[in-house]
């Protein structure tokens, strides 16, 4: 099984759909306004991952409306997307976040 960089983690933890998710994960217009703000702030998406990460919710959520709570269950979901990963692995299937060199050309942003 391969793994996924830092930042591809975190995108997949805030973004995916499961089909019966208890909390909303983030559209794409609320996951680009994060990560641009997290630009703006000097850190990078993986700083999500730290333990400490509680008070930069709670700043993101003043700034941007996202609910910190929100965004501590979405990147909660660790042991849902080692089981994802090892489904889709099995079934021959690989995730790529935008900023991955592994992300198709014809899909990449403009």
């Amino acid at each position: 099984m391969y793994s996924l960089r830092e930042e591809t983690q975190v995108a997949v933890l805030l973004c995916a759909h499961t089909g019966s998710d208890p909390v909303q994960p983030l559209s794409s217009s609320e996951y680009v306004r994060l990560v641009q703000w997290l630009q703006e702030k000097g850190f990078p998406l993986e700083a999500l991952l730290s333990p400490d990460m509680h008070l930069l919710l709670l700043e993101a959520e003043g700034a941007l409306g996202l609910s910190a709570e929100r965004l501590e269950q979405l990147l909660g979901r660790g042991g849902q997307l080692a089981l994802w990963l090892e489904g889709w692995s099995n079934a021959g299937m690989w995730l790529a976040s935008w900023n991955d060199t592994k992300y198709p050309p014809c899909f990449a942003k403009s």
